[in-house]
């Protein structure tokens, strides 16, 4: 049995990405396909990537090497060349992490639950004692 794997979902630029180079070329027809699929939905699928460092924190300016989706990065590209997407679009993916990444990862989303957590307890004694100063008239 093998370890499991570690992956996120993730939002990076499109200029993150590596082009594809190895392996032929996409069939245009697929690629016109998808093409025509991103447009409609407004939403690419499938596409897995692996950051291009074994550093555990991720940023604006890490690269990733594309995993799967080929044919929907061609797409993208195509969608660019022709104007019908900005020239640097964020697109979702799913990040392949190694352990090091996952486990920043984890404790970057335990400080956002936290802060959340903290932030909507100010909010209800805000609106607690907003509600006590009406009830006696000073409001």
């Amino acid at each position: 049995m093998g370890r499991s794997p570690h992956v996120m979902n993730a939002l990076i630029r499109f200029s993150n990405l590596i082009a594809p180079v190895l392996g032929d070329g996409p069939d245009a027809a697929t690629v016109a396909v998808v093409a025509s699929r991103i447009l409609e939905t407004q939403r690419i699928r499938d596409v897995d990537v692996i950051p291009l460092t074994a550093a555990p924190e991720l940023d604006e300016t890490t690269l990733y090497a594309l995993r799967s989706g080929f044919n929907d990065w061609h797409a993208v590209r195509l969608l660019i060349d022709q104007g019908k997407l900005p020239p640097d679009p964020r697109i979702h993916v799913r990040v392949h992490l190694n352990q090091a990444q996952w486990d920043k990862a984890g404790e970057i989303a335990h400080e956002a639950a936290d802060a959340h957590r903290t932030a909507r307890e100010r909010q209800k004694r805000a609106r607690r004692s907003r509600r006590a100063r009406r009830r006696h008239g000073f409001a």
